[in-house]
């Protein structure tokens, strides 16, 4: 809502580097969606399962989640150390 009025306005005007940036977030996200959803144990596997196993689980989720965001958003060309200078060049 922030941006729609602010571009109403014309207060701001977005950089065309930023719609690049937010399809490839956006892909990473899908992707990571994805595969946690193909990952996630059913309902009645997590109220059956034991305190250890159910952290397991847990682990397994964030991690592999996290992991499969970082090398799809880099598929994706998010690369750290571009995004990185770009957020500092910003004024």
């Amino acid at each position: 809502l922030l941006a729609y009025f602010l571009k109403k306005r014309d207060a701001w005007q977005p950089d065309p580097a930023l719609w690049l940036f937010l399809r490839q977030v956006l892909a990473a996200t899908l992707v990571m969606a994805a595969v946690l959803l193909w990952l996630r144990p059913a309902a009645i596997q997590w109220t059956d399962a034991n305190a250890l196993t159910r952290i397991g689980w847990l682990v397994l989720l964030i991690g592999g989640g996290a992991g499969v965001y970082a090398i799809s958003g880099w598929l994706a060309g998010l690369h750290p150390r571009r995004v990185w200078e770009q957020l500092k060049n910003v004024q």
